[in-house]
């Protein structure tokens, strides 16, 4: 037996009720009406598991019975449920309430049970609590049984963006269910700040494109970057992706130029190739965009800039000349 929960609260189905008198809870804390949890193993785990206290918040005592709705189900697992007594998978209503006094919780009788059979997929259902005499006066939650895999984000393409610009990202993940129908929300954070994509593509189950419109003020920095929806809950890449600002007189630019070793730990040389027809001057910038280093191309047309006294982190080069300013990322290492 096997059992991990992790609580994400989201929109889905809306069981209404003009009265609701039960509530549920966990070891961790109340569990909102409809939500999601999820309860992930390996294929070959014998079962795993699923609990809930369950407490009747009105006056009176009240005859509990529960339902259990099967959203959809991995081929050739099995799922059952235990309230009080445990039924047979057939079995969808409990035949017999359990009665639960005022303000009494229950933390007992409710054990649902999933049984991989060595099945890899993820198996939604939905729990709900109701009391005999008054159908209408429900509580419910959803258990995602998950054998394929935790989630994960595992590449942010680009991982950097520029203040006042619109950067569009490509992220990718593991074990993911972004294709499933599900709403896909995507989100910067830095603190208490926040700013979602202003619009999401899905490729896919493990494939999205985002895309953001940085305020010319967006804080610059580390920023972690989160993808979220049913299935998954929240997956976060932290410090995923670098905001930084430059300045300059030049139209932007990026990808022109070419910069190597990169990483680099004590010199780094900048080739612009043929993009320019008359010197150009190079800056090197921190994610605030303060300057932190200048110089001139050589003779051959190459910049060599000597980091070795830079702190380690990311940088930014701008390249500019001709009206325009051709920009890239440095990463110093040790």
């Amino acid at each position: 037996m096997k059992t991990l929960f992790s609580l994400m609260i989201v929109l889905g189905i809306t069981f209404a009720a003009a009265a609701q008198s039960l509530s549920l809870s966990y070891l961790s804390g109340n569990i909102p009406n409809n939500s999601y949890v999820t309860v992930a193993g390996l294929p070959s785990d014998d079962m795993l598991e699923s609990f809930v206290y369950v407490t009747n918040n009105s006056n009176a005592s009240l005859d509990v019975k529960l339902k259990k709705i099967e959203n959809y189900v991995t081929p050739n697992s099995v799922n059952l449920f235990c309230w009080g007594l445990c039924y047979p998978p057939n079995i969808y209503v409990s035949p017999d309430p359990i009665v639960i006094g005022p303000g009494q919780t229950n933390t007992i009788d409710f054990h649902g049970q999933y049984f991989p059979t060595e099945t890899v997929g993820t198996t939604s259902v939905t729990y709900v609590f109701f009391d005999d005499n008054n159908p209408s006066d429900t509580v419910c939650f959803n258990v995602l049984y998950k054998t394929d895999g935790v989630p994960a984000i595992t590449t942010v393409d680009p991982d950097s963006a520029q203040t006042g610009a619109t950067t569009s990202f490509t992220i990718t993940g593991e074990n993911t269910h972004f294709g499933m129908g599900f709403n896909v929300s995507v989100k910067l954070t830095k603190g208490a700040e926040e700013i979602m994509a202003s619009s999401v593509n899905v490729s896919g189950n493990t494939t999205v494109i985002a895309a953001f419109s940085l305020p010319a003020g967006t804080p610059t920095g580390a920023w972690d970057l989160a993808v979220e929806n049913i299935l998954d809950g929240c997956l976060v890449a932290e410090e995923a992706v670098a905001v930084y600002t430059l300045s300059g007189t030049g139209e932007i630019t990026a990808g022109k130029i070419s910069v190597y070793p990169n990483p680099a730990t004590d010199f780094v040389y900048i080739d612009p190739g043929n993009t320019f027809e008359e010197d150009a001057t190079l800056r090197l910038t921190g994610i605030s965009g303060t300057q932190v280093l200048s110089a001139n191309q050589g003779d051959d047309g190459i910049f060599v800039l000597r980091i070795k006294d830079l702190p380690r982190g990311i940088y930014f080069i701008a390249v500019e000349a001709n009206g325009f300013m051709y920009t890239s990322k440095l990463i110093k290492a040790n």
